[in-house]
C-alpha cells in the first residue's frame, strides 16, 4: 500500500500535485498509524525533492539507483559468460 502511494504521489505532473497527494495520504492514515504519519510528513520534502527540477530531467532523477545499475550489469555478463567453474576443478 505503501509503495503504490509513494509512486503515485511520484507521477504527478506539479510541485504542488505531489505534495498536495503526500500530505492527503499521510493524513488518510494517521489515526490508523501516526508514527508513520508523523516520519512521512518529516520526509516528504527530502523525497519529493527531485520535483523542483525540469520535468524532462525528473523521470532519470526518480530512477537512478546506482548499486541496482551494477546489479543489472553484473548479471548481463555473467548471462553472456555462461557457468563459472570453481577453482576446486
Amino acid at each position: 500500500m505503501i509503495v503504490a502511494f509513494v509512486a503515485t504521489a511520484s507521477a504527478q505532473d506539479t510541485v504542488e500535485a505531489a505534495n498536495g497527494r503526500w500530505r492527503c495520504f499521510s493524513f488518510q492514515i494517521w489515526h490508523k498509524a501516526p508514527k508513520l504519519a508523523t516520519i512521512m510528513a518529516e520526509a516528504e520534502r527530502a523525497v519529493l525533492a527531485y520535483m523542483s527540477f525540469d520535468e524532462s530531467l525528473r523521470t532519470s532523477l526518480r530512477s537512478i539507483n546506482p548499486p541496482e545499475r551494477n546489479n543489472q550489469k553484473i548479471k548481463r555478463r555473467t548471462n553472456v559468460a555462461g557457468d563459472f567453474l570453481s577453482r576446486a576443478v
